[in-house]
């Protein structure tokens, strides 16, 4: 073999040595920023949903669908928080959300869309009109959009969530 292809050789994979080292140091210190912000904002969604709250604990999710990441128990379990997150539609990531449900008439507090990834817009009014609403009328929910798709998802996601919270409740946490 020729002395220049060892020596390219040498030069190309030092240099994808090199920018592989100082990608992963960028990671090393970004990653830590970016579960902190994300954490923030769960938080400020989470007391943007119930100000009234004193104590949101985190539940185990035994038994939980793949689509629901997180449970929270509103003062003790009078309300509950369900971290959704839906990858579907035309998205390359997912669409994260909450859903504060009243746990004694498993009726929906309020829905909020924490991120959407999507090329087409789901329109504002969407979510807002989820509150007031139990599993059995989910399927009313209606808006002009073109992300037809993306809300029919949606609403299958908050479906799932609600009959999980039945269970859930029925059997007292466990």
């Amino acid at each position: 073999m020729n002395k220049t292809y060892i020596k390219s050789i040498i030069v190309i994979v030092s240099i994808c040595l090199i920018m592989g080292l100082l990608l992963a140091g960028v990671y090393s210190v970004t990653a830590p920023v970016i579960a902190a912000n994300e954490e923030a904002a769960l938080n400020k969604a989470l007391k943007d949903m119930f100000p009234q709250a004193t104590t949101f604990e985190e539940a185990d999710l035994a038994g939980a669908p793949k689509s629901i990441t997180a449970l929270y128990l509103v003062d003790g379990g009078s309300y509950y928080v369900v971290n959704l997150k839906m990858v579907t539609g035309y998205t390359t990531g997912a669409t994260t959300f909450i859903m504060g449900v009243d746990a004694s008439d498993m009726s929906i507090t309020d829905l909020q869309i924490l991120s959407y990834n999507e090329s087409v817009r789901m329109d504002d009014a969407f979510p807002g009109s989820f509150p007031g609403l139990t599993a059995d009328k989910v399927d009313l929910v209606t808006t002009a959009s073109p992300a037809v798709f993306s809300k029919a998802a949606l609403k299958k996601t908050v479906l799932s969530a609600l009959d999980y919270l039945r269970d859930y409740s029925v059997k007292g946490g466990e």
